[in-house]
């Protein structure tokens, strides 16, 4: 995969997962810099969020929820886990998504890649992976199919450029052309505001480039440095879900709530956000039957409070203090979550029954909201992990 400044390469058995970085040949700096501090380790530990323990999460979600214990019962969905993507790529791939599928989605983006990214170093013939006990190289390349062209993925100063929306149309964007456009030119814009103003529009009274909690654990590569344009998702991460969310569907063209909702979820962090689509409103209407009919008196939840991605690990592993295990835990995973639903939410009512032939509800923004805070109320703070689990077993279900 590429991955900002160098190409990762990846490959996996039975013992555990290899990788080898490959560099352009000028990024001496670079490479030197990965063979000391183990760089690219550290970017693969923060991408697959390599801190937390599936098993806890899995164990917890299981006994709260009997439906979802029973969709994973068979093992398949083990090791599942959400990526944490780089917040850029992130929002531009959910504006793509808006009335499209997967495999367009990622046509386009290697389009866009191609079109506008830079080459990036690609594994040649002979590029091998040590196994564990070094007795045996396996090939990085498959020599049946034919060399992968890799590029970097284009920063907003490139996509926010004169000439990119009608390039972005011949390749098949359509009217999200114009939203890629739009966004970069409002990433770019809020960044020089920033850099006029020393401070992040809208954050008068924060040391916007002050190193945050998150920054610590981050390698040097990702960690703010001044106002670039891409820095203010960074920034948006470490604020609460209420502002980053506000600022994401209120700023950015193409970026309505649920796509506000998948960038905080996959982009930002913020772990106990469900985005609901028309697979998570499926799953919410027959598996739980959830009451979507209106009343007079609203049934639904309050919202959750204000609760970012920090404080769901605070909340993973206070929990665990509180409560006492049954088994010992072992060493290397964190303790499991806490079984009881927040205090602050009223159980949504499920269907007492359904006419097979009358139409669903529609799934407006109350209903959104009312599926949202039911799925948070029944997974808890790692809601958004557990959706995404759920989302991939009824998408592998569904007729192609």
């Amino acid at each position: 995969m590429a991955w900002i400044d160098r190409t990762v390469v990846l490959r996996q058995d039975d013992q555990g997962i290899y990788y080898t970085a490959l560099y352009r040949p000028t990024q001496t700096g670079e490479y030197n810099n990965d063979c000391n501090l183990n760089t690219t380790y550290s970017l693969l530990r923060a991408y697959f969020v390599l801190d937390v323990s599936l098993a806890s999460l899995y164990q917890d979600w299981s006994e709260r929820d009997p439906v979802f214990s029973s969709k994973v019962s068979s093992g398949e969905w083990d090791g599942l886990r959400v990526v944490r993507q780089d917040g850029w790529e992130t929002m531009i791939s959910f504006i793509c998504s808006a009335n499209n599928n997967i495999p367009r989605i990622s046509l386009m983006l290697s389009r866009l890649c191609a079109a506008f990214g830079n080459p990036m170093p690609r594994p040649p013939l002979g590029v091998t992976l040590p196994s564990k006990f070094g007795c045996q190289n396996v090939e990085a390349y498959d020599s049946s199919s034919p060399l992968l062209e890799l590029y970097s993925f284009p920063p907003p100063v490139r996509l926010s450029q004169a000439d990119v929306i009608e390039k972005l149309k011949l390749l098949g964007f359509g009217y999200r052309a114009s939203y890629v456009h739009k966004t970069s030119i409002k990433l770019c814009e809020i960044a020089l505001e920033a850099r006029k103003d020393n401070h992040w529009p809208g954050f008068p009274n924060l040391d916007c480039r002050s190193t945050f909690k998150e920054d610590e654990q981050k390698p040097d590569l990702l960690k703010p440095k001044s106002f670039e344009p891409q820095e203010f998702l960074d920034f948006l991460a470490s604020q609460t879900y209420e502002l980053a969310h506000s600022n994401l569907v209120n700023q950015f063209p193409g970026v309505g709530p649920k796509v506000g909702d998948c960038i905080c979820l996959f982009g930002l962090g913020f772990v106990h956000v469900v985005p609901v689509d028309i697979h998570i409103y499926k799953i919410a209407l027959r598996d739980y039957q959830l009451d979507l009919s209106p009343s007079k008196k609203s049934t639904s939840p309050a919202r959750p409070s204000a609760k970012n991605k920090k404080q769901a690990v605070a909340d993973q592993q206070s929990s665990s203090r509180r409560s006492a295990p049954s088994s010992k835990i072992s060493p290397n995973k964190k303790p499991a979550l806490a079984k009881q639903v927040p205090s602050n939410h009223t159980p949504v009512k499920k269907r007492k029954s359904s006419n097979p032939t009358s139409p669903p509800p529609p799934l407006s923004r109350p209903n959104y909201l009312k599926i949202q805070d039911f799925f948070h109320s029944t997974w808890g703070p790692w809601a958004g992990w557990a959706q995404q689990i759920l989302f991939l077993a009824d998408l592998s279900k569904a007729p192609s």
